[in-house]
């Protein structure tokens, strides 16, 4: 367990709250270096949160705008795509690739 305390910046919309409480959980009980989250609902910003540093050498903070590299993130969209489009006809999961 990390005891060390990192600050979380950003905002949260109050119904939100329990997503700001475990974004700062991962980096005191589960050991993240630094991170970052953002939820729109409805088109507008409801949590917009970052902490910690953006490397576990440079120590340079995490900010606003750091870069971050995500593997796999759209395969679960991709996969519900896919299956919305077969539940309309327009996919058909056992015709060839190439049709």
């Amino acid at each position: 367990m990390n005891s060390a305390t990192v600050a979380v910046h950003g905002v949260c919309a109050p119904e939100f709250g329990e997503v700001a409480k475990a974004f700062a959980r991962n980096f005191s009980d589960h050991g993240e270096v630094g991170a970052a989250v953002s939820i729109c609902v409805d088109g507008k910003p409801a949590v917009d949160l970052w902490g910690g540093t953006a490397g576990r050498y440079s120590g340079r903070p995490w900010a606003e705008d750091t870069m971050a590299v995500v593997f796999s993130a759209t395969k679960g969209m991709a996969a519900t795509c896919m299956h919305m489009l077969a539940e309309r006809g327009l996919l058909n999961f056992d015709a060839p690739v190439a049709n």
